[in-house]
């Protein structure tokens, strides 16, 4: 574990923490690693029975202003959220957006996690980038803290740093604190740190190693070695239910998403060989038709979700369209299928469907609290809005005109001329990186961004479009 320099026990230190975080607020945004759904769906498959996600307590411990718990009180409004952060100008600013929002199933508490007066149990508690860089009595009173308000059957997720591969890491960070060591304020603190980081960026690796090989070599396995760990808790006793053989029968409460679109061409409902891509650029191949419709079946409903039985369905309709007479043995293939992909980390999967509704290209529809969300963020161009997949999306800023107005109401035409309106107030449009100077073409410009946008908003994951 990484440890910060100098004094790191007491209030003092933790002081100077809030003072630190409440003069340089922490950025946040959506972590999808840390979604309640993600943390359900993976205790499920590990055998253990989850709270419903749709109705849970969770609590996020350095929820800074909010970016990774909105979503989640966005996404479930039946659920009730709370994050709690050292910080009181983090957590002013996260009451000001979730008021915003209109989010009344989110409470922000500005405190101590060690000495809080949170009351009740939580169904999943989140600690996302504090673990690492907290004092270690303050890693104590985390773990503490997450033991005293865990519920028997809750899952509490927790990232930190390890070694060998922060190691170098942690070699950047003591450089930064060095040099920053003597600045005064903390705006001189930062400068002072990148100064650093711009120093050694100018040193290459053979003169900073003395030439020494060896040495060289160590840098590189550094760069490769793991760095971050993300863990998930649960009680003690429940430890004897945790199976790490996973059962396919589990995957029946389960649904699915992946996206292996095959390397040679369209998908080939026959018995020759077919490669798949993956998300790491590696593939998988197959010869059996009915994997290939299965991975066919997911790719065609991408990014979204299908159930379990919902797949196997599909993929025996798909086969006998093709006329082929599906095997009996279909579903425990399907199954196969499925758990390689969950196990070389190739497959979402929740325990409820992320599948939006549809909505017509002709007067397309977002979820309000995205729209207000770009709205909110309208001028801040490194402000994130997210998707239902917990994603964290950095919208263009002509985005952040669209998609307020894309409330269903509004045509193609209509929103060309809402689009043109708002960007002739604020905007400025470019095409191939140049302004585009006149009035003509800055409604080429406009008209062509709006007939672009079903398909790009759906490969962000924020539109489902009729088919």
């Amino acid at each position: 574990m990484t440890r910060p320099a100098g004094p790191t026990h007491g209030a003092d230190a933790v002081d100077r923490l809030r003072a630190d975080y409440d003069a340089t607020p922490y950025t946040s945004d959506a972590f999808p690693q840390s979604a309640p759904g993600q943390l359900a769906a993976i205790a499920h498959v590990f055998g253990l029975d989850v709270p419903a996600v749709s109705r849970a307590r969770v609590l996020e411990i350095g929820c800074a202003a909010g970016g990774n718990i909105i979503p989640f009180a966005a996404a479930h409004p039946e659920a009730l959220a709370v994050g709690i952060d050292l910080s009181q100008v983090q957590i002013d600013l996260g009451r000001e957006r979730a008021q915003a929002l209109g989010l009344d199933n989110l409470e922000f508490v500005a405190g101590d996690i060690a000495r809080t007066n949170l009351t009740g149990a939580f169904d999943y508690i989140v600690a996302h980038g504090v673990y690492s860089w907290v004092p270690p009595d303050v890693q104590e009173a985390l773990l503490a803290a997450i033991g005293r308000l865990l519920a028997p059957n809750g899952v509490a997720y927790l990232s930190y740093n390890t070694y060998p591969g922060w190691k170098a890491k942690e070699v950047m960070r003591d450089a930064m604190l060095l040099a920053s060591g003597a600045s005064t304020t903390t705006a001189d603190k930062v400068r002072d740190a990148r100064g650093m980081v711009d120093f050694l960026s100018e040193v290459h690796l053979l003169e900073k190693c003395g030439g020494v090989q060896v040495l060289v070599e160590q840098y590189l396995d550094f760069v490769v070695n793991r760095m971050f760990r993300e863990s998930l808790f649960v009680h003690a006793q429940r430890a004897t239910q945790i199976r790490y053989d996973l059962d396919a029968n589990r995957w029946r409460r389960m649904h699915f998403a992946a996206w292996t679109p095959p390397v040679d061409g369209p998908t080939r409902l026959d018995h020759s060989r077919q490669e798949y891509e993956v998300a790491d650029g590696a593939t998988l191949f197959t010869n059996d038709p009915g994997l290939k419709a299965t991975l066919e079946t997911l790719n065609e409903q991408w990014p979204w979700t299908l159930s379990r039985d919902e797949l196997v369905e599909a993929v025996r309709a798909r086969l006998g369209s093709a006329g082929l007479n599906p095997s009996v043995e279909l579903p425990g293939y399907v199954d196969n299928l499925l758990g390689v992909l969950i196990v070389q980390g190739q497959a979402r999967y929740r325990l409820d469907p992320v599948l939006p509704k549809p909505t017509s290209p002709a007067a397309p529809r977002l979820d309000a609290t995205v729209r207000r969300m770009a709205e909110l963020t309208r001028g801040q161009h490194d402000a994130s809005i997210f998707n239902l997949w917990h994603e964290a999306i950095i919208p263009s800023p002509l985005d952040r005109h669209l998609l307020p107005l894309l409330d269903g109401t509004r045509d193609r035409d209509a929103l060309v001329a809402g689009l043109l309106a708002a960007v002739r107030e604020e905007a400025s449009v470019e095409s191939d990186g140049e302004p585009v100077p006149g009035d003509a073409e800055l409604e080429i410009a406009i008209s062509e961004f709006v007939d672009a946008a079903p398909q790009r908003l759906t490969e962000l994951k924020l539109l489902r479009t009729d088919r």
